[in-house]
């Protein structure tokens, strides 16, 4: 009986299935013992090629296929976590939000947002 209307492999996009992973019985042996562990929590195994898994990627939102890796983007990731280190560091030291944002050129709000993102994220 022939998949006349079961959607296509998400792997190589050439063969339907039916399989609840949505990949088809020649990406399923092929990618057979390549399963890593997650590179977000550590805790489950995977297949996927990013090495994170479906439970990270549904926790954090995490969608592989937008993700940038360009050099510019980190950069501009480790810029943005070094000014929540330096902001998180002067509100421990006593400072007032006011202050903080007038000594790092930035506005009030951004520096209260950060805070309320770094102290209640964790």
């Amino acid at each position: 009986m022939p998949l006349k209307y079961a959607p296509v492999c998400k792997t190589c996009r050439k063969h339907k299935t039916r399989h609840i992973s949505g990949i088809c019985s020649l990406c399923r042996r092929a990618t057979e013992g390549a399963f890593s562990t997650c590179v977000v929590c550590g805790k489950h195994n995977t297949a996927d090629a990013t090495g994170v898994c479906s439970l990270c990627r549904k926790r954090y939102g995490v969608n592989i296929d937008t993700v940038d890796h360009s050099a510019d983007a980190i950069d501009k990731k480790i810029a943005q976590h070094e000014l929540a280190l330096v902001v998180l560091r002067r509100y421990k030291n006593g400072e007032v939000i006011s202050e903080i944002a007038k000594s790092l050129g930035v506005e009030a709000g951004e520096i209260a947002a950060l805070l309320c993102l770094q102290l209640f994220s964790i």
